[in-house]
């Protein structure tokens, strides 16, 4: 299936024609593929060379838009193409969604030294960089209306050259298509890049170059959500205020709009935060989808203040428009606030509509969706006297949080398995993951009845360890790096399941 085995057929005919079975393995397959390049014709060797720019999966129409302008023409590249799947040179595989493609790590690597050796890697990556803009920027359209799930996947299994587009983008002097690549790529906001694409949204926001483009409001929100993730909560509201000032549009002005009012509900400045949303819930420039993130924050927002009837309103006017927009991953979103709003008079029910939105995000590739509906979940399980099912929860949250590299959500989440860990008689790492989340910055504030709830976890602890004790225990938690809290907390997992 991958075109391998005739690649394997030809190095045993190769290695009897040349002896060299003493070489190194790489060096015998080089030659290989050296030989099978040689029996190209001039178009196919340079398809080859183009194609090399893409560092996963690629499709033919990706193919077409990136190396049909710069190896050959767009009629003769299908049958080119075949020709080097033929020869063993590119590996063909049938997915659900039609035919993908894959040079393997050698054939790339010498198809990028025949790139470089023609003086056409510069206008290659060039057009792949345009290639994924567009195709970043046609997703988060789609992303709003009922293409929500393909959308949210096509921009997934395009993550590697996602990054490598950007991130050439940045360094080869165009910093205005960097910008437009991670601009674009937040406005699928339940979808979640992981830490390395986070610190790259985060790196482009800070590039002078950038923000003298016509790409400036979008990157700069994009930043600021950036920062959101990894707890810089200042950045994050300092560059969606710069954002907002840039904005022209209404993308841009929604993206800004959303950085401010993540950044300051993460703050536990629900005022400001609350009049964010509403601009958000009530533009009608704004596509439904926006509008119903909006509806749905607000919800979450009167759950925050005790306010029930506010939030029920909320949540169903968030259904609502996610329903009339038709978009998956924004209906999900809406679900897990529905349930976080159930949680404050039926928690059983609450529980089941956070599964519920877990299972919907998952579905639609929302993966932002499915970690706080999950935090939300094992909160729950925890107060319901559920362990069992929380702690089987716990390893697979703290590990997708760790890479998503969320921070905000991580320390929401270690607090509430703090509340486990005391339970089952594990205070002194409760008291570790309380202190370190309460001196870190990049912890969200606590808010409403978590308030007097930590308080009184915190009490607890100090009468069954001492206050000496809870002293030493606080002084390691402020000199621990935020990733060993992390560790530690793992660490107390795998010893409840053993």
């Amino acid at each position: 299936a991958l075109g391998i085995g005739p690649l394997r057929d030809r190095l045993d005919h190769s290695l009897d024609l040349l002896g060299e079975e003493g070489r190194p393995r790489h060096y015998r397959l080089r030659a290989v593929v050296d030989w099978s390049y040689g029996l190209l014709d001039p178009a196919e060797r340079r398809l080859l060379a183009v194609l090399s720019v893409f560092g996963a999966d690629f499709d033919l129409e990706a193919a077409e838009q990136v190396a049909g302008p710069v190896a050959i023409g767009s009629v003769a590249l299908a049958l080119a193409l075949a020709r080097l799947v033929e020869s063993s040179l590119v590996a063909a595989r049938e997915t659900a969604g039609g035919t993908v493609y894959r040079l393997l790590m050698i054939v790339r690597a010498f198809a990028a030294e025949r790139l470089a050796d023609a003086g056409q890697e510069q206008v290659a990556r060039l057009a792949h960089a345009r290639w994924i803009s567009t195709m970043v920027e046609t997703a988060a359209r789609e992303a709003t209306g009922p293409g929500c799930a393909a959308a949210l996947a096509r921009v997934d299994r395009n993550r590697a050259d996602v990054s490598a587009a950007a991130r050439w983008a940045l360094q080869s002097g165009h910093p205005g298509l960097a910008g437009r690549i991670t601009g674009a790529l937040r406005l699928c906001p339940h979808w979640r890049p992981d830490a390395d694409l986070i610190g790259l949204i985060s790196e482009v926001a800070r590039d002078p170059g950038v923000r003298r483009s016509p790409a400036a409001a979008l990157a700069l929100a994009a930043g600021g959500l950036a920062a959101c993730d990894m707890g810089e909560l200042a950045e994050a509201e300092r560059l969606g205020a710069e954002a907002l000032r840039h904005a022209a549009g209404p993308a841009e002005r929604f993206l800004a709009l959303l950085s401010l009012g993540i950044a300051t509900l993460y703050r536990g400045d629900h005022d400001r935060s609350a009049t964010l949303w509403e601009q958000i819930a009530a533009d009608p420039d704004f596509p439904a989808a926006h509008r119903a993130e909006g509806h749905a924050s607000l919800a979450l927002l009167a759950c925050y203040r005790g306010d029930p009837a506010t939030a029920r309103e909320q949540a169903a006017q968030a259904r609502i428009a996610a329903e009339a927009a038709g978009a998956s991953g924004y209906q999900a979103f809406a679900t897990y606030a529905a349930g976080e709003v159930a949680l404050l008079e039926s928690p059983e029910t609450g529980a089941e509509l956070l599964r519920a939105a877990a299972a919907e995000a998952d579905s639609t590739g929302a993966t932002q969706v499915v970690t706080v509906a999950r935090i939300a979940l094992v909160s729950a399980l925890t107060r319901l006297g559920r362990h069992g099912d929380a702690l089987a929860l716990f390893p697979p949250l703290l590990h997708q949080a760790r890479r998503e590299g969320n921070w905000p959500q991580l320390w929401t989440a270690l607090r509430i398995l703090a509340e486990l860990l005391v339970t089952l008689g594990r205070q002194e790492t409760a008291a570790v993951l309380l202190a370190a989340a309460r001196e870190s910055p990049s912890a969200p504030a606590v808010s409403g009845e978590d308030v007097e709830r930590y308080r009184q976890l915190e009490e607890l602890i100090s009468q069954r360890t001492g206050p000496d004790v809870l002293d030493q225990i606080t002084a390691l938690a402020r000199a621990l790096p935020r990733a060993q809290v992390v560790d530690r907390a793992l660490a107390a997992l795998d010893g409840l399941a053993d």
